[in-house]
């Protein structure tokens, strides 16, 4: 569970805690932990806010039925009680590059870790460690993202409408809305999902001193072989 006073992010409706814990004490996402031990994390989130069909009653009274179709379809934001189901969390975790022949794309492990979550409405948390952080003498960045269960959102799938020949060159781009008849909502299925700020592990020594100093000078280190 989250600590008390800890930083929680809240997208679109959606709830996530991501803090950095040594079983005594958390630190909120946004900190910047020294690597004295193998650090250890703990998330949880809840999702949005499910809707329901049409727009509130007040809405309707205060514009009229045929105004409110005009003007917005008829429908509003109009949440229930219930909450959309988060599926799994994702860990991103992103590297240092230690020289400049490293590519940066190999340095971004997205996603690091899936963690399925029950998808039951009620949320879900967990906690899992970086077993190989204090062998990889290497700093990390982690952060998580929650993914809800799939629902219609406007301008998903394709929202500059491309229009691809057989080759896949795009011949034509028709984006939702701008010719599409006034009854085309611009629909389609896709994963809502929200982002936690980062959490700075720093592989540091107490004195400030990273095991990786020496390429300063241009003696570049060996990268250790890491699993994770």
């Amino acid at each position: 569970m989250p600590s008390r006073g800890g930083r929680s992010l809240r997208v679109r409706g959606t709830i996530l805690w991501f803090d950095l814990y040594d079983g005594s004490a958390a630190m909120p996402m946004g900190s910047k932990m020294p690597g004295a031990q193998t650090p250890h994390f703990r998330f949880r989130a809840v999702g949005s806010l499910e809707e329901l069909p049409g727009c509130p009653e007040a809405i309707v009274r205060a514009l009229g039925a045929g105004r409110t179709d005009a003007v917005c379809l008829g429908k509003r934001y109009h949440p229930s009680d219930c909450r959309c189901p988060i599926t799994r969390i994702e860990v991103v975790r992103i590297r240092p590059q230690l020289s400049s022949d490293e590519r940066l794309e190999e340095l971004v492990e997205d996603p690091w870790r899936v963690l399925p979550c029950p998808a039951d409405g009620e949320g879900g948390g967990a906690e899992f460690s970086d077993a190989g952080f204090l062998d990889s003498a290497l700093d990390a960045v982690d952060y998580v993202r929650a993914i809800e269960a799939p629902t219609p959102l406007i301008h998903c799938e394709n929202p500059l409408g491309y229009q691809f020949e057989g080759e896949g060159r795009c011949v034509e781009v028709a984006p939702c809305g701008i010719n599409a008849p006034a009854t085309d909502d611009c629909l389609s299925e896709g994963e809502p999902r929200a982002w936690s700020s980062p959490i700075f592990v720093d592989c540091a020594d107490p004195d400030g001193r990273h095991p990786y100093d020496g390429d300063l000078q241009g003696e570049r280190p060996m990268r250790r072989g890491y699993s994770g």
